[in-house]
């Protein structure tokens, strides 16, 4: 007489296919990961990318494979199950690897993150001195007018003609910026430009006017806000690719649980069905001695 189908769910069955799911999914990972690692030719750089595509659909198709050899031992050791049986051991199956698997990725970028910043720190701590200098030193001298699309002899050019007309010498491109370059450090420190601290240090230190003086820290400052506003957009533009990047991977992450979690049910109704089979087969040689 057939067995009648399990009411309720076997979490022994469960609890042993996710852990064997788990460890095939590892195993898979582990064996996938090297035979590409091993396949990277030193001196053809263009290999990595063919092993890098390589990797990526092995590592979709690695947890696929994996939950459907859980979803068979589910549906091996579940017995007896019906079709919605299977379903649902299948389904169950597929929670707990899923979460186990994330845990433990979790755990694994955790540990890897915290010794990157255990090192990044005694990196950091080594050349926080001549960062600091840099900083402060150098940031102000590389502001120059050309970086913020400025030309020095266009900016100079009717002060020198002036300063011509009249038996002076002319201003050269180092004196403006050795007038300028407190007012630009002081830009980089604070991110703002200071207008009027580079209009009385272009008046104290050069022989510009007043309303010259004012009239280059106005360009100056307009460059200084063009790139800023350059910098921003760059930056903006990174984020929403970043966030478009994030996007297309959890859309990808969706699909790859969804296929995980149609390789275990799969699994399941492939040994339910099998079960059945050869309890018919089995009924089928009794009845047949019977007669």
């Amino acid at each position: 007489m057939p067995t009648p189908p399990r009411v309720g769910a076997c979490w022994g069955s469960i609890f042993a296919g996710t852990f064997i799911a788990v460890g095939a999914w590892l195993l898979l990972h582990l064996l996938g990961m090297g035979i590409g690692l091993t396949a990277i030719q030193p001196h053809e750089p263009g290999s990595l990318r063919s092993v890098g595509i390589g990797t990526g659909v092995w590592t979709l198709i690695a947890p696929i494979l994996a939950l459907f050899v859980g979803g068979l031992a589910v549906g091996k050791l579940a017995r007896p199950l019906d079709r919605a049986g299977g379903v649902i051991h299948g389904a169950v199956l597929w929670a707990l690897a899923t979460v186990a698997s994330i845990t433990l990725l979790w755990m694994a970028l955790t540990a890897i993150i915290g010794g990157a910043v255990s090192a990044g720190a005694s990196v950091a701590s080594a050349t926080a001195g001549s960062a600091v200098a840099a900083v402060s030193g150098g940031a102000g001298a590389e502001l120059t007018p050309e970086s913020l699309g400025l030309s020095t002899d266009d900016l100079l050019a009717p002060v020198n003609r002036r300063l011509q007309s009249e038996g002076k010498p002319a201003i050269t491109g180092d004196q403006l910026m050795g007038a300028a370059r407190n007012a630009l450090r002081t830009s980089v420190r604070e991110g703002r430009f200071d207008r009027q601290l580079a209009v009385n240090a272009l008046a104290e230190n050069t022989a510009l006017s007043p309303a010259e003086a004012a009239d280059i820290a106005d360009r100056l400052g307009r460059g200084y806000d063009a790139r800023m506003q350059a910098f921003a957009d760059t930056a903006r533009t990174r984020a929403l690719e970043a966030a478009e990047g994030t996007g297309k991977a959890l859309l990808g992450l969706s699909l790859a649980m969804v296929l995980g979690l149609g390789a275990a049910v799969g699994g399941a109704l492939v040994s339910v069905v099998l079960h059945r089979r050869q309890l018919a087969r089995a009924s089928r040689r009794t009845y047949e001695r019977i007669e």
